[in-house]
C-alpha cells in the first residue's frame, strides 16, 4: 500500500512545477487574447490534476476503507497545493470576465442610449455603424434630424393652423348660412302670417257679408211676412167691413129689432125672429 501511495509523489513534483509556472501568468488587458488563453489552458491543466487526484483518491478509498483517512489527508495536502493558485487564476479570469461584462454593459447602454435618441426622430441605423460612429458624427446626424423634425413640426403646425382657419371659416360660413336661413324663414313666417291675416280678414269680410246678406234676407223675409200679414189683416178688415155692411143691409132689409136677434156663436149665424103679437092677462 505504501508503494502505491507513493504514486502521488510524481504528481507532487508536477503540481509544484505547474503551480510555479501558473503564478507567473498574467493577462495584460481586455485585448490580450493570448494571455487570456494561456491562463485558461493553465486553469484547465490544474483542473485536470485536481480531477485525477480526486479520482485516484476515491479509488484507494474504495479499495482500502481503512486507509481512507490517510488518503483524504494526502488529497487535502495535494489540493491545498493547487487550491490557492487555482483560485488566484480564477480570480484573474474573473477580473477580466467582469471587466468584459462591464464594458459590454457600457456598450449596450451606450448603444441603447443612441437608439433611444434616434427613436425620437424615427431614425433607423445599422448597429455596427452606430457602434463605430464617433460622437461628433453622431451629434451631426442628430442635429440634422432635429432640423428635419423642427421643419416637420413647423409644417405640421402650419397645416394645423390652415386646417383650423379652414374649419373656422367653414363654421363662420355655416353660421352666416344659418342666420340667412333663419332670416328667410322669419320673412317666410312673416309673409305666411300676413297671408293668414289677410285670409282671416277676407274671411271675416265674407262672414260679415254673409251675415249682412242673411240679415237682409231675414229682414226681407220679415218685411214680406209683415206685408203678407198686413195684407191679410187688410183683407180680414175689408171682409169684416163688407160683412158688417152686408149685415146692416140684412137687418135693414128685414126691418130688424134687437129683440128679434138670436145669435149662435158656435155656428156664427144670426137668426131674426119676428114678434107677431102680445096678449096681456
Amino acid at each position: 500500500m505504501k508503494n502505491e501511495l507513493e504514486l502521488y509523489n510524481p504528481w507532487k513534483e508536477d503540481l509544484k512545477k505547474a503551480v510555479k509556472n501558473a503564478t507567473t501568468l498574467k493577462i495584460k488587458n481586455i485585448n490580450d487574447k493570448i494571455g487570456y488563453k494561456t491562463v485558461h489552458e493553465k486553469e484547465m491543466e490544474l483542473k485536470k490534476y485536481r480531477v485525477d487526484i480526486v479520482k485516484t483518491c476515491k479509488t484507494y478509498t474504495d479499495q482500502w476503507e481503512k486507509k481512507k483517512k490517510e488518503a483524504w489527508e494526502i488529497r487535502d495536502m495535494l489540493l491545498n497545493i493547487i487550491k490557492p493558485v487555482e483560485l488566484e487564476l480564477k480570480e484573474k479570469k474573473k477580473e477580466i470576465d467582469d471587466e468584459k461584462k462591464r464594458l459590454e454593459e457600457e456598450e449596450r447602454i451606450f448603444l441603447q442610449n443612441r437608439l433611444n435618441i434616434l427613436a425620437k426622430y424615427n431614425k433607423d441605423m445599422d448597429l455596427l455603424q452606430l457602434k463605430s460612429m464617433s460622437p461628433e458624427d453622431f451629434e451631426n446626424i442628430i442635429e440634422i434630424e432635429e432640423k428635419i423634425k423642427q421643419k416637420q413640426q413647423e409644417e405640421e403646425k402650419e397645416k394645423i393652423k390652415l386646417q383650423q382657419e379652414k374649419e373656422k371659416k367653414l363654421e363662420e360660413d355655416q353660421r352666416k348660412l344659418e342666420e340667412e336661413k333663419q332670416k328667410i324663414q322669419q320673412e317666410k313666417d312673416k309673409l305666411e302670417n300676413e297671408k293668414r291675416r289677410i285670409e282671416e280678414d277676407k274671411q271675416k269680410i265674407i262672414d260679415e257679408q254673409i251675415k249682412k246678406t242673411e240679415v237682409e234676407k231675414q229682414a226681407k223675409q220679415l218685411a214680406k211676412q209683415l206685408a203678407i200679414k198686413k195684407q191679410q189683416e187688410e183683407l180680414i178688415k175689408k171682409d169684416k167691413l163688407a160683412k158688417k155692411k152686408k149685415y146692416q143691409k140684412f137687418l135693414e132689409d128685414n126691418d130688424w129689432n134687437y129683440d128679434w136677434i138670436q145669435q149662435d156663436n158656435t155656428r156664427k149665424v144670426v137668426t131674426l125672429w119676428k114678434k107677431v103679437n102680445e096678449f096681456n092677462f
